[in-house]
């Protein structure tokens, strides 16, 4: 058992640098899925592909509920880089993911 903040800091410096748990985190859809999995609450999403046509997206966003305005965000990148907000059409969506 943890008595000190020595401890917590090697246990915290332990789980962030487990290579699992790193990949973890860097993969937003696998760890997205944990998430769900685990009955941990998240915002409503859906995975969307280059290829997917104006058609696939209309299919999907109304398959899982998602309703616009929506955010894109890309499964690559960090701090917030290239996402994209405020996105209120099926044609604004399908410009930012080809």
């Amino acid at each position: 058992m943890c008595q000190n903040e020595s401890c917590i800091s090697k246990s915290f410096y332990h789980n962030m640098t487990d290579p699992n748990i790193t990949h973890l985190a860097g993969d937003k859809i696998s760890s997205k899925l944990v998430l769900v999995s685990n009955n941990v609450p998240v915002s409503k999403f859906t995975i969307l592909k280059v290829d997917h046509t104006i058609e696939d997206i209309n299919f999907l966003t109304r398959r899982h509920n998602v309703n616009y305005p929506v955010v894109y965000k890309p499964i690559i990148g960090t701090w917030g880089n290239f996402i994209k907000t405020n996105i209120n059409t099926v044609e604004e969506l399908h410009k930012y993911i080809n």
